[in-house]
């Protein structure tokens, strides 16, 4: 991942999956690669992941405009 376009994204629902965070990302530009972490033993996610996007202007937009975002 490009560490200049890419998002951290945190105090995710645990039910969120990489299809519903893409869903809400992508409307801010276009997204090239999502993960969320995932416990290696449980398969659980751990409530939190990062979203590249890119263009660096188009992070830079989520950041400010999906700051306090709820997703489900």
């Amino acid at each position: 991942m490009n560490c200049y376009n890419t998002l951290f994204v945190g105090r995710l629902a645990y039910e969120v999956t990489e299809r519903k965070l893409l869903r809400e990302m992508e409307s801010f530009g276009p997204v090239q690669d999502i993960k969320i972490v995932v416990d290696k033993e449980t398969g659980n996610s751990k409530g939190y992941g990062f979203v590249e996007y890119e263009h660096e202007e188009d992070m830079k937009r989520a950041y400010r405009a999906a700051d306090s975002m709820r997703i489900d």
